[in-house]
């Protein structure tokens, strides 16, 4: 995109303002790049650091965590609530 920006500045289509903007642009998207690239190595860092382990021997992948599952409804949770011993001294009757 930065380049074909640039292009059209060169065939005077575009001020140079546009591409004083696609260069802008360019820069926040390596910016936003580097802090993701970062914030990964910094998670993990943690991760490896809970596991008590010097690295991790694999790539985690998204498919490694499991998915959630919906929730029941609220009042199917106050039933089990209820009937569950240690909680059933704190629930209103």
């Amino acid at each position: 995109m930065l380049r074909n920006v640039s292009d059209r500045v060169k065939a005077a289509r575009d001020p140079l303002i546009q591409q004083s903007k696609g260069e802008i642009s360019l820069l926040t998207s390596e910016i936003a790049l580097n802090k993701a690239r970062h914030l990964t190595e910094t998670a993990r860092k943690k991760l490896i650091s809970l596991c008590g382990q010097d690295n991790i021997p694999y790539v985690l992948d998204v498919s490694d965590f499991s998915t959630l599952q919906p929730l029941p409804p609220f009042d199917v949770l106050m039933e089990r609530s209820r009937q569950n011993p240690i909680l059933c001294a704190s629930i209103p009757k």
